[in-house]
């Protein structure tokens, strides 16, 4: 039996008449096989599917290298895509070059042909922001508002951009045109109320500046500190009465934790001495032991306690438990039993905890100064002989992978200092800190100890130990709203740690609710050197609330950001960089990103301003 079998044109530019490997598979192989006996075919029927499979491969990459041929894998891919794609995919390129004028060209060039995508007109815009060429992009939204090919401005992104660049070349009836469609359309948030407040109280406009004021607390849009300074210095400008910054002060106090230097020389300075109100600068905490903690060496006057309502926790505990199922990497079904383990540990055991240990964040203090003795200690443990490690080995450097496990002794000296306050500790650490292999002959009776004691809790791979004590001091905690005569005892479970919580995880919270919690809850620590003795310090948190307060009507007691501490962020900087392998393995490498509605965590003030 003949058969003539055509030839298919290749992919391939050297060969344009030859069998390619695919036509082979499907083309040859069936009429070889209609070629052999019948009793030889009901053979071949009886072989596995998949060993045909093999045989056709292997031919493939044998004809592929014999013909010169590229393999499937190699062949062009014909995918089809809409002129829109096509044009999104053009501009992509151009604007990560930040060729600001092609990219222009490229979308007006679409609009001609009746061609629009709004992602690849949403990147033109924010280049022509980024490049500050706000013209050009002025121009862009004038030619696609013309063509009409845009059924529905919905994308809330894309008009916010579009009101910052009307705001950047001043072309206030524009402007105004497309703040009052977002607010029709329920599509204003925080970041383009920002910008237009700041639009009106920069051209002085006090009328305006407070409509889009009053339209934010309409909506229950928070203002920024840096919202109400720009508000502050026009109202101070026109000579607003002083009533508005009582006013001000009040709707500032749910949300604003501290206010920048600036809401106080701008602000509240110039517009308390306008209005003849006495103002002074005030230190807290004050180093007079006669008076009560958080008294105003001022007006006398004694800051108001923190408060943890019952609203507060059930709020962060839905948001911790959220945060815990998201499992960026890993298995999410692992991560949930996991986690659903220690709920039921501290269902059992948690009356009988008082103070939860950050093992990571206490464990890794100074590390720098403790590296080489760690190191050389645990390859010793590991086998190696003395005289084989080299200074490299043991040598530490800040951009190194940390290879050595938390100091046990430190995090010792903390369990000491609970008991001897009467509070019952519980150690969070990962797993990997307490395995064999990581243990030396110092670390094995301490970590034996912790174990016939019951304080130390290990936690898996893939679950985060930092919301485990977040989640077990939330749900440990009485709310301050429900102890009232008759219910049962107040708890309160403290955390040790100097993990100031601003990791993404964190600002995944509710930022107002949590940074109270914080400053209510969280005990730092400090490190001394005595005798050759090293000494751990807790510092209890203040018993007032960081923010703003009326201890009397038209009393304000104003907490003022404090400067960066250098030598505090290089050392917090280096538990980070201690902990970071663990992070990364828990929570992967992918972070939130910044948007207008995450706040960042300030740093405990010092220094308040007393008014009234």
């Amino acid at each position: 039996m003949c058969v003539c079998v055509g030839l298919i044109p290749c992919a391939s530019s050297c060969h344009k008449h030859v069998l390619t490997p695919v036509a082979f598979l499907f083309v040859f192989l069936p009429c070889f096989f209609l070629t052999l006996p019948w009793e030889e075919r009901g053979k071949v029927e009886a072989v596995r599917a998949h060993d045909w499979m093999r045989r056709g491969l292997a031919l493939v990459a044998f004809f592929s290298l014999t013909f010169g041929c590229p393999t499937s894998s190699q062949l062009v891919r014909w995918k089809s895509s809409s002129p829109a794609e096509e044009l999104q995919r053009r501009v992509g390129q151009l604007v990560g070059k930040g060729h600001v004028d092609e990219v222009a060209h490229e979308v007006c060039v679409g609009l001609e042909n009746s061609v629009f995508s709004m992602k690849a007109f949403a990147s033109a815009l924010f280049l022509c922001e980024k490049r500050h060429k706000e013209s050009i992009g002025i121009e862009l939204v004038r030619k696609v508002q013309a063509s009409q090919l845009v059924e529905s401005w919905t994308d809330e992104s894309v008009l916010a951009v579009i009101l910052r660049l009307q705001c950047a070349v001043g072309d206030v009836p524009a402007a105004t045109q497309m703040f009052s469609f977002m607010v029709s359309k329920k599509l204003l948030r925080l970041r383009s109320v920002s910008v237009f407040l700041a639009f009106w109280c920069g051209r002085g406009d006090r009328r305006m500046a407070f409509a889009v004021y009053e339209e934010a607390l309409r909506q229950g849009i928070e203002l920024r500190a840096a919202d109400y300074v720009e508000l502050g210095r026009l109202c101070v400008a026109v000579g607003e009465p002083v009533s508005t910054l009582h006013f001000m002060l009040r709707e500032m106090q749910e949300h604003v934790l501290t206010v920048p230097e600036a809401m106080v020389t701008d602000v509240i300075r110039p517009w308390a001495e306008a209005a003849g109100l006495r103002m002074a600068e005030v230190q807290f905490p004050h180093d007079d032991a006669t008076r009560e903690p958080g008294t105003c060496s001022f007006c006398e006057g004694v800051l108001k306690g923190h408060r943890f309502t019952a609203a507060q926790k059930e709020r962060l505990l839905s948001d911790v438990m959220n945060v815990v199922m998201m499992a960026p990497r890993g298995n999410p079904t692992r991560v949930k039993v996991a986690f659903e383990a220690w709920r039921r540990f501290i269902s059992t055991h948690g009356q009988r905890i008082d103070v939860l240990i950050d093992g990571a964040n206490l464990g890794y203090y100074g590390l720098s100064s403790w590296y080489e003795g760690a190191k050389r200690a645990l390859l010793l443990a590991r086998g190696k002989r003395a005289e084989e490690i080299k200074p490299k080995d043991v040598t530490w450097t800040k951009h190194g992978a940390v290879d050595v496990t938390v100091n046990f002794h430190l995090i010792d000296l903390a369990v000491q200092e609970a008991q001897r306050r009467g509070m019952q500790p519980l150690i969070l650490l990962h797993e990997r800190h307490c395995e064999s292999k990581n243990m030396t002959e110092e670390k094995r009776p301490i970590f034996a100890k912790w174990r016939r004691e019951g304080i130390i809790y290990c936690t898996p791979s893939g679950l985060n130990d930092d919301l485990c004590w977040l989640y077990a001091a939330l749900e440990l905690t009485t709310p301050t709203d429900t102890t009232t005569a008759g219910s049962p005892v107040e708890k309160t479970v403290w955390v040790l740690t100097n993990d100031l919580m601003r990791d993404h995880h964190f600002k995944l919270l509710s930022p107002r609710f949590f940074a109270r919690w914080r400053d209510r809850h969280r005990i730092s620590f400090k490190c001394s050197r005595e005798d050759g003795r090293t000494l751990l310090h807790w510092v209890m948190p203040e018993p007032y609330a960081q923010c703003i307060q009326e201890l009397k009507p038209l009393t304000w007691h104003i907490p003022v950001t404090p400067q960066e501490d250098t030598k505090s962020c290089a050392e917090e900087g280096e538990r980070e960089k201690a902990i970071s392998q663990e992070a990364q393995e828990e929570e992967g490498n992918e972070e939130k990103d910044a948007d207008d509605e995450v706040v960042v965590l300030p740093r405990p003030a010092n220094r308040w301003v007393c008014v009234g």
